[in-house]
């Protein structure tokens, strides 16, 4: 009985430390709010407010999760650029299947991969709209970048934008990186033009014409691939068309119909598996065709377009060398890049592809000291 005061206090102590915890908590979520929606004034801003603490009180576990993720130096400065990353458990993200915890448990193994990888680099993708990764010219000379960025919001937690000379997004990726059990690339969304680009359709034919018939779509896959390669991911998967963010039930009447590109077609083309309802496997190595079994006009085309794909590889292993501070990851895609000239052979052993003979109408450029200045200038900015 004598210890029955001690235990008594021990337990309010206890019960004092935690009701002091979840009132800090309680008293940061209007501050947390008004970070995620700078732009917001008036009405709209009370109510978005209040709607984020109520979402706040009502996944509190998972918020503290999220905020813990990114209580570290490497990855508070990706919070900062992109506050709204808090929000990413709370609606549908990636899967229409993914329950809340999945998303959490998604989204944590994410960056905590990506902060493996890029360190404190990482920030540099989250800012602006990233770093370039690839650059090329079209056939009339036109300019583009590929960059490596923050994706979309609920779609993918890494995205690729090609965007042209006109500083205009002419087709982006979202994706995201999963390490358990495997590590797995997903590809959450793939999307063309707005219709804010009235010469859309003419900048699609140019595109496709100049990468040698390779269509825009087919070629954010392939440089999705060569992404998740350079990671050394174990598979990638596609969301099917029926496992878009945009089929849940709190988008019926609104943004469902809104997505018309058509995942499980493209997934197909490229020799995917269905893996279930929700996605498809997609080959990390696509099948090539051939070209010694093609008629000879069509084999100077697909010798072309393979070249440049190899060559776009190179040059985005080059970019990723740049841009990580890993020393293993960088030692083994230095290992992957190849210093002599790729040529083709026939089957009489005669060579039908090589790049000192092969005119394409395409240039590719993107060098480490271009990365190196590209994260020197943001840091500048920055500052």
């Amino acid at each position: 009985m004598c210890n029955l005061p001690l235990i008594v206090k021990r337990r309010l102590d206890i019960l004092n430390v935690m009701v002091e915890k979840k009132s800090g908590y309680l008293r940061a979520l209007p501050k947390i709010a008004g970070d995620l929606y700078p732009g917001s004034t008036g009405w709209r801003r009370i109510k978005k407010n209040a709607r984020f603490c109520l979402w706040g009180i009502m996944n509190a576990n998972t918020m503290k999760s999220m905020m813990a993720l990114f209580d570290n130096e490497k990855l508070s400065p990706v919070l900062k650029s992109n506050p709204r990353i808090l929000e990413k458990p709370l609606k549908p993200y990636l899967c229409v299947n993914w329950s809340r915890a999945e998303r959490v448990a998604h989204i944590q193994d994410h960056f905590n991969f990506c902060q493996h990888i890029f360190g404190s680099n990482l920030s540099k993708i989250y800012e602006n709209i990233g770093l370039t990764i690839l650059s090329f010219d079209d056939s009339k000379g036109g300019s583009y970048h590929v960059k490596l960025c923050a994706g979309g919001s609920r779609e993918g937690s890494l995205g690729l934008q090609l965007i042209d000379a006109q500083n205009r997004t002419i087709y982006s990726l979202s994706c995201h990186v999963s390490t358990q059990p495997k590590t797995i690339f997903y590809i959450g969304s793939v999307q063309g033009p707005s219709d804010d680009i009235e010469d859309r359709n003419d900048v699609i034919k140019l595109l496709t014409r100049s990468v040698h018939g390779l269509r825009t779509k087919a070629l954010m896959l392939e440089i999705a691939l060569m992404l998740a390669k350079s990671l050394d991911v174990d598979e990638v998967q596609g969301i099917s068309n029926k496992a878009h963010i945009y089929q849940a039930l709190r988008y019926v009447g609104s943004k469902r119909k809104s997505v018309t590109f058509d995942y499980n077609d493209l997934w197909e083309e490229y020799g995917a598996e269905v893996l279930n309802k929700y996605f498809y496997k997609i080959p990390l190595h696509p099948l090539r065709k051939d070209p010694t079994t093609l008629k000879k006009t069509k084999r100077r085309l697909y010798v072309k377009r393979y070249q440049w794909l190899e060559d776009s590889e190179q040059t985005v292993m080059n970019s990723l060398c740049a841009l990580s501070t890993n020393l293993d990851f960088i030692a083994r895609l230095m290992s992957m890049i190849k210093t002599e000239e790729p040529h083709t052979e026939d089957t009489q052993g005669n060579t039908i592809c090589d790049t000192a003979k092969v005119t394409t109408s395409i240039s590719i450029s993107v060098t480490p000291d271009m990365i190196k200045k590209d994260i020197t200038n943001m840091s500048t900015n920055v500052a």
